[in-house]
């Protein structure tokens, strides 16, 4: 019994992480459950596809594989062919992490841990983030130890002290803007969608949040100085950079694998956190060592990429999506998308659309209300530095897909390109959400005549009351009561939302899912079922597009080696090179549902 209750203390002491716990957990069943009965754990899309092959790739300790002599016959968009050898035309990051998960037969598996992890990592920032008042970045900068202590000393008093720890009983509901921030995550179509899937963008995403929480401990968590308060008198300490330089190399790291997982995300990324950076060592809250640490980490992460292709082409600078598209290039020209590309049609066609498809499908409430709380921080004057930084990270991600002429698609409504902002999206939300809740109960109430001592038209002041004084808070009108009443409105209206995404908006997303592009695990189950003798090779008929062998290919061996062999019917004669090719296997022909042996079998078959 004892041990009982002192391994629920923590959580008795901390019941936000017990809240945590449950929403991580649910995400990881809700994930499973959607791989599994959705998506059946097979790739729906030509990028599922080319991912897969190539983490069985790499699960065969391999960097690529000798193009099959039939190769058409063993033909997927996205896995090319290049001087004798075969491989996914994506960059090298996340079929690695896939491969992990081939390991286990298990491929699904790695997006549904990294899923309810990152969500755990958005909570933690929600807690760095708003569990301190921290200032905005357009607080005076200080350049000088000199000055930096002159102006905590006199902040202390202000309560302007940068980033101190809230006081207790202040700011209710801001202590769960991260717990609310992961719940909604949960919630929110793309996140389950791409999570069920065997898409980089889980990964992706992953990378930058850790590489955000690393950024706040190498900003917060530095040789600055401090002032506290022992034997009741204060006193001034500097604390050395001891650990400055681990965070610097974990926030390098995670960006660096961001790229070489999907390359504009740590593009973009990059561009925000260095101009947060470079904001702060203009200031003298940081030195040059902090972003120097930075690159000397993330580079070598990054040069992974271009060190794999130089080891499957010979060249460093090779673009593998040339292969497949001769204009899949970055951009501006008449040669740049299949129709040419401008930086009007990147502006009011490309960019407008994805934003588009961003308000009105970002978390699946009604209409355009997706972002109705995002930009309230901001408008009410109570932004802080990290608010900031997340409404840099949305721009930063929107300006650089505008050199990219694809659309890229979106999954529940979420636009995939900007999926790796789903922290910021989900932060300011719910920050959005208290803040406007903190302004609607602060509204003040006119004051009541009094009944019976008190003339006509005479009031009764608060301090005559007896009342409390209500605690100041900045862009907060402060006086005449309040009406609380409204804040739980608001908290009604956003439990409307919600309960319209999973009630209304979600069931018809999930069913579009299932069996995306006629994909299904059916032809798979059929030859399963049959329990072939092995080796066999089962040749599949009335492939008429590539999703019609989609889940066979993805099936294969890379090497073509496994204990059956899919085959696309590319007419008699190719059937014959097949059957020559493979002749210690027995034959099978797949059409449709009927699974039945070659014609003219051979007699070693």
């Amino acid at each position: 019994m004892t041990n009982t209750l002192i391994s629920l203390h923590p959580l008795r002491r901390h019941p936000s992480l017990f809240g945590l716990i449950v929403i991580c957990l649910t995400a990881f069943t809700v994930i499973a459950l959607l791989s599994g009965q959705i998506f059946e754990r097979i790739p729906h899309s030509e990028d599922e596809v080319a991912y897969l092959f190539q983490a069985k790739v790499f699960a065969k300790n391999h960097l690529a594989v000798p193009t099959p002599p039939l190769r058409q016959a063993f033909w997927s968009p996205f896995v090319v062919d290049y001087q004798g050898q075969r491989f996914g035309k994506y960059p090298p990051g996340w079929p690695f992490l896939l491969s992990l998960g081939v390991r286990l037969d298990a491929p699904w598996l790695v997006n549904a841990t990294l899923a309810p992890i990152t969500l755990a990592l958005i909570a933690w920032l929600g807690h760095c983030f708003y569990n301190r008042a921290c200032p905005s970045l357009s607080t005076p900068p200080t350049r000088s130890v000199k000055t930096a202590l002159s102006l905590a000393l006199s902040q202390r008093e202000r309560g302007l002290l940068a980033c101190s720890p809230l006081p207790e009983g202040e700011g209710l509901g801001v202590r769960a803007v991260g717990l609310w921030a992961a719940g909604l995550g949960l919630v929110t179509p793309g996140f389950l969608f791409l999570s069920s899937s065997l898409l980089s963008h889980t990964a992706s995403l992953f990378w930058v949040t850790l590489g955000l929480v690393g950024l706040f401990y190498l900003t917060e968590k530095r040789g600055a100085w401090r002032l506290v308060r022992e034997e009741n008198e204060l006193r001034t300490t500097h604390h050395a950079p001891r650990r400055q330089w681990i965070y610097s190399i974990l926030t390098g790291t995670a960006l660096g694998a961001a790229f070489i997982t999907r390359p504009f995300a740590g593009v973009g990324m990059g561009l925000a956190i260095g101009i947060f950076l470079l904001t702060l060592i203009w200031r003298g809250e940081i030195k040059w060592p902090a972003l120097l640490w930075l690159a000397v980490s993330g580079l070598p992460i990054v040069a992974l990429s271009p060190l794999y292709w130089w080891a499957v082409t010979g060249d460093p600078t090779f673009n593998a999506y040339l292969l497949v598209w001769p204009y899949d290039r970055l951009g501006f020209g008449p040669d740049i998308g299949p129709y040419g590309y401008t930086i009007s049609d990147a502006i009011f066609i490309n960019t407008r659309l994805k934003l588009t498809a961003l308000a009105t499908g970002l978390f699946g409430w009604p209409g355009w209300t997706n972002l109705l709380f995002l930009p309230i921080p901001f408008l009410a004057r109570r932004a802080n530095r990290w608010d900031w930084l997340l409404l840099g990270i949305i721009l930063s991600l929107i300006f650089v897909h505008i050199f990219y002429w694809a659309f890229g698609g979106s999954d529940g409504g979420f636009p995939r390109y900007y999926y790796d902002a789903l922290p910021a999206f989900l932060l300011l939300t719910v920050r959005g959400i208290q803040i406007a809740g903190d302004v609607l109960a602060h509204i003040p109430l006119p004051l009541r005549a009094t009944e019976g001592r008190l003339g006509e038209g005479q009031r009764l002041s608060q301090k005559q009351m007896g009342w409390p004084k209500p605690t100041p808070s900045p862009a907060l009108p402060v006086g005449g009561g309040g009406r609380n009443w409204l804040r739980w409105l608001l908290v009604g209206l956003v439990i409307i939302f919600v309960a319209y995404n999973l009630a209304w908006n979600l069931p018809p997303l999930l069913a579009a899912q299932k069996g995306k592009y006629g994909i299904t695990a059916v032809q798979l189950e059929i030859v399963e079922q049959a329990k072939l003798p092995e080796p066999a090779l089962v040749i599949v008929k009335n492939v008429e597009r590539w999703s019609d062998f989609a889940a066979p290919f993805a099936a294969n061996s890379p090497t073509l080696d496994g204990p059956i062999v899919y085959a696309s019917d590319e007419g008699p004669k190719m059937t014959q090179k097949l059957r020559e090719q493979f002749k210690d296997r027995t034959c099978w022909e797949l059409e449709g549902e009927n699974l039945k042996r070659c014609k003219e079998v051979d007699g070693n078959q």
